[in-house]
């Protein structure tokens, strides 16, 4: 995907922020939408856009920035009406005069000559020329798969519903994301419990993203999704009760045991139940 040049920050301007007319145009909801629109247009020389002729949906963006699709159409209505953004091709967006929210060449050239041509952030060294291309690749590919709006069409492609991101659905998704879950992960869960609550009609009312992906059940939904997965041994294999097995499991955590020692018990215990 080409993108245009990436800013690591961009300067505000205190009077400006306090005193000029987006405190006016802007209610105070809208301004922090705003602000966040101004730090996604870093990453693409001014640009909010998925590539250079895609733009964002606005579900997706709206995940991406955990908000009510509601807060951002209204905030890109008002940046629209008063010449903020203005829409490029395919109705991308670009923030208008983006030069005024980049450094100007003699505030770099003031800042290079302070700093040695080096500036630290966060404990980091970077130059002018240094990209970390390869980093911030892979990290692009993680977040854009575990966008809310994209585990919200998984689950609605696997439950045939309709169902919309909101913002409590895009706070559980991005806590589990933020623990390490993968999409296939999301996955499993959606179609295993899909599939084990729509045996019974009045459990079919928690087929939901709130049941489904609360952080103290996704863990173990997605064990038990990944035990069914496991092939069975032998044709007398007996069907595993899964509530006994977690009840167990949990058991084993809560006793203290860590690292091989924890492993081996959940080995053993797996042993007996397959």
């Amino acid at each position: 995907m080409k993108r245009g040049r990436t800013y690591d920050w961009i300067p505000l301007w205190r009077q400006k922020w306090l005193m000029g007319s987006t405190r006016i145009e802007l209610n105070p909801a809208e301004r922090g939408v705003w602000i966040d629109l101004l730090c996604l247009a870093g990453n693409d020389d001014g640009w909010v856009r998925a590539n250079e002729t895609t733009p964002y949906g606005r579900a997706q963006l709206a995940g991406m920035l955990l908000i009510p699709i509601e807060l951002l159409d209204s905030t890109i209505e008002k940046c629209l009406q008063f010449k903020k953004l203005e829409l490029g091709l395919n109705e991308t967006l670009k923030v208008s005069s983006w030069e005024d929210y980049a450094l100007s060449p003699r505030h770099k050239k003031r800042f290079a000559s302070q700093n040695n041509d080096i500036v630290s952030q966060n404990g980091r060294n970077y130059t002018d020329t240094e990209t970390d291309t390869e980093t911030d690749t892979e990290t692009e590919k993680k977040i854009a798969a575990l966008l809310p709006g994209n585990v919200i069409e998984l689950f609605n492609t696997i439950t045939e519903q309709k169902r919309r991101v909101t913002t409590e659905t895009s706070r559980l998704i991005m806590k589990l994301a933020k623990k390490g879950y993968t999409l296939e992960d999301f996955k499993r869960v959606i179609e295993f419990k899909t599939a084990d609550f729509s045996r019974k009609d009045e459990m079919r009312m928690y087929i939901r993203p709130a049941t489904f992906f609360a952080e103290a059940r996704f863990e173990d939904y997605l064990e038990q999704a990944n035990l069914k997965r496991r092939p069975q041994v032998g044709e007398s294999a007996k069907r595993v009760n899964h509530d006994d097995y977690y009840a167990k499991v949990r058991e084993l955590k809560a006793s203290g045991l860590t690292g091989s020692a924890l492993q081996s018990a959940l080995n053993k215990l797996q042993g007996k139940e397959a």
